[in-house]
């Protein structure tokens, strides 16, 4: 009798054991689930960097000199990564062209939204990537989806376009602007094209 008791005892422990184990894994789960739910977004360090960075700084940076690109546009491209900083010339009557300036600086950063925003690791939708640029702030990240655009000025003929308070100061001051052109409905992730911008 007091061996089946000793037995069942065990048995018992085992079972109390397997559920704390199992217990621990739930709530693992669950706080990864609640983690992806309430994902940050942030302009990542190097998109900051050269948003911030004179034609001149760019050339002396980079070693690479910027290419015309669309009307009075250019683009440079930036050594060993998969975005681009676009500047906006003036039109110089003797040469008549759109010439850069060493003072200048970028309009907007082009790349794919992984490059340019920490904390994209899935698809989600335009709500969620507001929602997600919207925290630790004042104010909302507002968003609106129009089409259109079909030219250079813009990453696509159907785009959204979300302003965000990057600096938490309680008023927009960036624009983020997506391709929707192969999107399916209104979800975003990593790989779609974006441009940023300055307000």
């Amino acid at each position: 009798m007091p061996l089946i008791y000793h037995k069942n005892v065990i048995i018992t422990q085992k079972g109390y054991k397997m559920r704390r184990k199992l217990l621990f894994v739930l709530l693992a789960v669950c706080a990864l689930l609640s983690a992806c739910g309430n994902a940050t977004v942030s302009i990542t360090e190097t998109i900051k960097e050269y948003e911030a960075m004179s034609y001149g700084e760019y050339k002396e940076k980079t070693g690479n000199e910027a290419a015309f690109y669309h009307g009075s546009f250019f683009i440079g491209e930036i050594p060993d990564a998969s975005f681009c900083v676009i500047y906006s010339g003036e039109y110089d009557e003797e040469m008549a062209a759109a010439i850069l300036k060493d003072g200048d600086m970028p309009i907007r950063i082009e790349g794919t939204l992984s490059d340019l925003m920490t904390g994209i690791k899935e698809e989600m939708s335009l709500a969620e990537l507001a929602k997600a640029l919207s925290k630790g702030g004042k104010l909302e990240a507002a968003f609106e989806v129009l089409e259109g655009g079909g030219t250079a000025y813009y990453v696509g003929d159907k785009y959204a376009l979300i302003s965000f308070d990057n600096d938490k100061d309680g008023a927009f001051d960036r624009t983020l602007l997506l391709s929707l052109d192969d999107a399916s409905g209104e979800t975003i992730g990593p790989e779609t094209v974006a441009w940023l911008e300055r307000l």
